[in-house]
């Protein structure tokens, strides 16, 4: 007889949270940085992943600074102005609204409120 244990539960990547302009899908100047935060208070252990490119495939390098209370401010900079594509992960598993898809405006920097 095979002893099966519950999967263990303590990985949430439902409540991670993500905002800030650098994620919005109009946003922001190329050339400039853009930021966004990741809030994983509450989420249980799990490993914080990202991967991002843009729409020609390229990588994108995002910078990651953990500020000590269970969050992260990440900056990068759109070099095009094209589509980029912002994937983030607790656990290997997608946090809410993942992937993000920002369209990079050459011009002006737009933001909206979530």
């Amino acid at each position: 007889m095979a002893h099966i244990l519950p999967a263990n539960n303590d990985v949430y990547p439902e409540n991670v949270k993500c905002f800030g302009p650098g994620l919005e899908p109009l946003g922001c100047i190329v050339n400039k940085a853009a930021d966004f935060t990741i809030d994983t208070n509450g989420v249980g252990r799990g490993e914080l992943k990202l991967y991002a490119q843009d729409a020609e495939g390229l990588p994108i390098d995002i910078q990651i600074t953990e500020r000590g209370d269970s969050s992260f401010v990440c900056v990068y900079i759109p070099t095009k102005p094209i589509k980029h594509t912002i994937i983030i992960t607790w656990g290997e598993v997608n946090v809410p609204s993942s992937p993000f898809r920002v369209l990079q405006d050459p011009i002006i920097c737009t933001t909206r409120a979530n």
